[in-house]
């Protein structure tokens, strides 16, 4: 009712933000599972920027924690700046990515993985430093080596905070995606054909319940 009774383009009442879904994302055969030719081409593409980065953050962060845990020396050093770093807000990262990759998908796969790659990262070490040392011992008088270490006893003991820190991430990666998404789609200098302007006032006032609509 606030909404309604406002009248602001920026924010439009649900039942308009309701009826621009199913105009944009489920007007499709059901043999398409009611998904339109919009949201075929619109959710999967993003959907495989979102996966592409969040296994890159996975990976990078599960073999940099597993480094960083390992030694107490480079976990003393790391600390701090793993600690700055997931402190800064992952939207704040897009303008300089936007600098260094230009929009387009590596702009946007890179926000992505290097926004979600530290809760990763500090729960893998963190993981692997609460190793227990009998079980270290242990492993020291079956004279295993290295690599049957980390394989049989350290990465199993981490595995609780490894798959904290991939929750964590894969929430990043969602909510980095939508902002890289739409802060690529809303530029105005190269508007796919058939898109209005956004920039323009009369544009913003048909394409906002969209945008409400996607997020």
């Amino acid at each position: 009712m606030a909404t309604r009774a406002r009248g602001s383009v920026y924010f439009p009442p649900p039942d308009r933000i309701a009826r621009h879904v199913h105009e944009l994302w489920y007007d499709g055969p059901v043999r398409h599972l009611f998904l339109s030719r919009a949201a075929v081409d619109d959710i999967l593409p993003s959907l495989g920027r979102m996966a592409a980065g969040f296994t890159l953050a996975a990976v990078a962060g599960i073999v940099l924690g597993v480094v960083v845990g390992r030694s107490r020396w480079v976990y003393a050093l790391a600390d701090p700046v793993l600690q700055f770093a997931r402190a800064v807000p992952p939207p704040a990262l897009v303008p300089v990515f936007v600098v260094v990759f230009a929009f387009g998908t590596p702009m946007q796969i890179a926000s992505i993985a290097f926004s979600a790659v530290w809760p990763v990262l500090i729960n893998t070490a963190a993981g692997v430093r609460n190793t227990d040392p009998l079980r270290l011992d242990v492993a020291a008088v079956l004279r295993l080596n290295t690599a049957e270490r980390l394989w049989f006893l350290v990465l199993p003991s981490a595995l609780p905070r490894i798959f904290a820190g991939l929750r964590l991430s894969l929430s990043l990666s969602l909510i980095l995606m939508v902002f890289v998404t739409a802060a690529a789609e809303l530029r105005a200098p190269e508007l796919r054909p058939g898109q209005p302007d956004v920039t323009s006032p009369p544009a913003n006032s048909r394409v906002q319940p969209g945008v409400h609509a996607m997020v």
